[in-house]
This record gives C-alpha cells, sequence and structure tokens, in this order.
C-alpha cells in the first residue's frame, strides 16, 4: 500500500492524502477474508475533518466473492466510509453524510489510527486476482502547519 500527501490542486478538492491498496502491488495478501490496512498514525494535534474521506475504486476487485470496504478508525472502522462494495469499477463510494450522528471530524488524541479494512463473503484476500481502490483523505497535522507558520514569522 502506498501512502501519498497530495500537492495543492493535485486531487480532489478538500483531500490532503490518498492511499493506494493494489493487487498490483501486493497488497492482497491475508489468508483472512478480512485485512486491515493502516492508513495513517495520529500523533496529538492530528485531525480528519471534512469533507473526511471517499474511495474511489479504480479497478473492481476480482477473484473474491462480495468484496467490500469501509474507512474509518480502530474504535469504529466504518465511522468515514460506511461499506460498500468494490466489484465494480469507477465507482466512488461517499464519507457518512456531515449531519450522521455517528460521522464527523476525529483527532488523535481520541482515535490514534485510520484504517480501511476490506472484506469478502467467504474467500481469503489472497485469493484476489486483480484490484485498484484509491482512499483520499483529509488529513491535517495541526502541529506540524503552526511549526511551519512559526518558522516564518
Amino acid at each position: 500500500m502506498q501512502v501519498q500527501r497530495l500537492k495543492t490542486g493535485e486531487g480532489p478538492r478538500g483531500m490532503t492524502h490518498v492511499a493506494i491498496i493494489s493487487y498490483g502491488q501486493g497488497d492482497f495478501s491475508a489468508a483472512a477474508t478480512t485485512q486491515t490496512y493502516t492508513l495513517a498514525t495520529l500523533a496529538s494535534g492530528d485531525l480528519v475533518g471534512y469533507p473526511l474521506a471517499f474511495v474511489y475504486v479504480k479497478t473492481a476487485v476480482t477473484g473474491i466473492t462480495t468484496p467490500t470496504i469501509v474507512v474509518g478508525h480502530a474504535g469504529d472502522t466504518d465511522f468515514l466510509v460506511p461499506s460498500g462494495s468494490i466489484a465494480t469499477a469507477a465507482r466512488v463510494l461517499p464519507p457518512v453524510a456531515v449531519s450522521a450522528a455517528a460521522g464527523g471530524a476525529f483527532t488523535g488524541a481520541t482515535n490514534a489510527t485510520l484504517q480501511a479494512v476490506v472484506s469478502s463473503g467467504s474467500e481469503n484476500w489472497s485469493a484476489a486476482t486483480a484490484g485498484e481502490i484509491h482512499i483520499f483523505f483529509n488529513l491535517n497535522r495541526i502541529n506540524e502547519d503552526i511549526n511551519t507558520m512559526a518558522t516564518l514569522s
């Protein structure tokens, strides 16, 4: 899995990072029906804010029955993106609604790991034969930004 910081104007508006999970990179390797990916470890002062996150299925996952994905944190795996199918290419899985009681911004002080979890109907993820998923998220590292501002002044 690759995680990249996006340059201004490089990705969808409001998103700062993209994680790419791909069959071609050997990312579907678990001998289990679920596989968890750590997208970011949040430190004190980090904030995942609106527009939160979304999933883009660039290449459909094949070789797996009913493949799905959720995006959230260790305490609530579908906190940011509810369960959605990753069996169809060019599909966008949107974030939870801003008004959703369970959804919203979260910080490193409350939840330490931003993660994605893929699940299958019954096959191990090592049986996947194709697939590429892009997870865009808005991660603000407030301490880094404040330190940069202090250096500039």
